[in-house]
């Protein structure tokens, strides 16, 4: 019997498999918000740099995106 009441979805024998997959899952997960809010606090710092050469502004407008 299995610690969790999964039998009807889950089988038994292939418990660890579904246990590994959620964990991969989970993970992933995590790595894609950790990653995201890095990616965020970096444009936000750069951003707020007042030392950026003058010609960076044909490049980046104010909400940072790039110009076309």
């Amino acid at each position: 019997m299995s610690k969790y009441n999964l039998d009807h979805f889950v089988d038994t024998k292939n418990e660890p498999v579904f246990v590994v997959t959620m964990l991969l899952f989970f993970a992933a997960i995590c790595y894609a918000v950790f990653s995201f809010i890095i990616i965020y606090k970096a444009r936000r710092y750069m951003l707020q740099q007042k030392s950026v050469p003058k010609s960076f502004g044909n490049i980046l407008n104010e909400s940072g995106a790039a110009m076309p």
